[in-house]
């Protein structure tokens, strides 16, 4: 039997500690330059082995001991861990167009209904299209709000060219925009009965603005259509989430079509919290569903940490993390901070549906049992983790 470990490095300041779940330091402890190797006193007859992807110095190490805990404090040698050069400051995009380049067919990821056609260039036309004409990227999912940084001279930016209403902006047809998270498309580029438009008041008197839209056969949620409401709620532009979505890939090389892995949603919190970091240097977030139920109070403290461990769910991870504190609200519905919270304007909210919300809680409280227990709190809040990876 593997003795349970959770391993965190900080490489702003090259240190690497190692908490293993037993009561007294394991015999025969070993630290060379790669790797971490001791036998337990379960199981003398199978040595457990820690391996990291950088340099340890092994002289550097320091050993704590709490009652259930053996805790190892190293130094690394900072050249050898490419993680360093990732920072707040480029923030990766997941499934851009690079790795979405033979993106085809889009399906509802619960119900797996197909979602998208694409149009034909001429009347009479028998030629077959298998994917998208174009492929963009876009720019920071903010970009419209940093547009001051980008102008030299005063201008009306509400004017700005290619934008429909104010910051939201539309795919022409057979083409695809695709957002950290989400993809665009034009409406000509969607089946017409495959989604359902979610009507409630809106209170905004703007021309244009963005509806939620459900999966006609499953109602999953699947993003938000934005309408001309001057034209009776005509559909100018689709949007739909990423992790909400099947995707099938056409190789126009060999003809042949792939299913795409599924986009974990988890994964895409993270990328949200980095653009709220990058563009309104927001590190506190309130969680809440479609309706304004909050389901949890995060703080992101640090977006560059390296964790390894085989107690999440006795799953081994090896991986770059972000960390946060959090309270989950559906355990602490009265918390103080949540009036602290409410009543700043230093807070960013996110809104996502139900599952999502649900989803995301119960990944932080399982990542807050992956720690020691005398460190899973700090400050009232709990400490939890999110492991990513960066696809692009």
């Amino acid at each position: 039997m593997s003795i349970k470990y959770y391993s965190e490095f900080l490489p702003n300041i090259n240190t690497l500690s190692i908490t293993l779940f037993v009561r007294d330091v394991p015999p025969d402890l070993s630290i060379n330059t790669f790797s971490l190797a001791f036998f337990s006193d379960i199981d003398n007859s199978k040595k457990n082995i820690i391996t990291f992807p950088f340099k340890i110095i092994p002289s550097s190490l320091r050993i704590s001991e709490t009652e259930n805990t053996v805790i190892l404090k190293l130094k690394t040698e900072k050249e050898w861990f490419k993680v360093k050069d990732i920072s707040i400051n480029s923030t990766p995009i997941i499934y851009d167009s690079k790795v979405l380049k033979n993106i085809s067919q889009l399906y509802c990821s619960k119900c797996n209904q197909h979602l998208n056609i694409f149009t034909k260039p001429s009347e009479g036309s028998d030629h077959q299209i298998k994917n998208f004409k174009r492929i963009v990227d876009l720019p920071s999912d903010h970009w419209f709000e940093m547009m001051d940084c980008w102008l030299c001279v005063p201008s009306d930016i509400s004017r700005f060219e290619g934008q429909i209403g104010i910051g939201s902006l539309a795919a022409k047809n057979n083409e695809i925009l695709i957002g950290r998270t989400f993809f665009i498309l034009h409406p000509n580029n969607i089946i017409k009965n495959s989604f359902i438009i979610k009507n409630y008041e809106v209170k905004q008197t703007l021309k244009y603005i963005w509806k939620e839209i459900n999966c006609k056969q499953c109602e999953q949620n699947l993003g938000f259509a934005l309408v001309n409401t001057s034209i009776d709620d005509e559909v100018v532009a689709i949007k739909l989430h990423k992790y909400k979505l099947n995707i099938d890939m056409h190789s126009s090389e060999t003809n042949k079509v792939s299913r795409f892995d599924k986009i974990n949603f988890v994964e895409c919190f993270v990328i949200d919290l980095f653009e709220y970091a990058n563009s309104h240097a927001s590190f506190k977030f309130m969680v809440k569903n479609e309706k304004e139920e909050l389901y949890g109070l995060i703080w992101l403290i640090n977006w560059n940490i390296y964790i390894s461990t085989n107690n999440f769910k006795d799953e081994n991870i090896s991986s770059k993390a972000v960390k946060l504190l959090f309270i989950d609200c559906r355990k602490n519905e009265n918390s103080p901070l949540i009036k602290q919270w409410s009543d700043t304007n230093q807070c960013d909210i996110l809104t996502y549906d139900d599952s999502c919300c649900q989803e995301l809680m119960n990944y932080l409280n399982q990542s807050n049992k992956t720690i020691s227990e005398d460190q899973r709190i700090f400050n009232n809040f709990n400490v939890g983790f999110i492991t990513y990876k960066i696809k692009s």
